[in-house]
């Protein structure tokens, strides 16, 4: 590798890393999916109060995380209190990363 390239290398990684840190502050929306099933129109539109939709997934089964509805994680359900938590037990930073192109 020439002095050149390496410098022109650095420049970029310098390049890249300034681009990402002026994007660290922006809020991206964070979903938990617990489930998800297809429904015709008609289907929807006979929904009604108190109707009970099944969907085909186990309670035990990973719920996926998501950052703008791009997969990047899954994990376990847990009670925070009063509150809902997810558990993570796979998560990709690298996805989270792409999810933002």
């Amino acid at each position: 590798m020439t002095i050149e390239s390496q410098t022109s290398e650095e420049e970029r990684t310098h390049t890249v890393r300034k681009n990402l840190e002026t994007l660290l502050d922006v809020e991206l929306p964070l979903i938990a999916v617990l489930a998800e099933k297809r429904l015709t129109l008609s289907e929807v539109l006979d929904l009604d109060v108190d109707s009970v939709i099944v969907f085909p997934k186990h309670n035990s089964d990973p719920i996926s995380l998501r950052v703008n509805n791009v997969e990047v994680g899954s994990g376990k359900t847990i009670k925070v209190g009063d509150h809902f938590g997810l558990h993570l037990r796979h998560y990709s930073p690298e996805k989270v990363v792409h999810s933002l192109f």
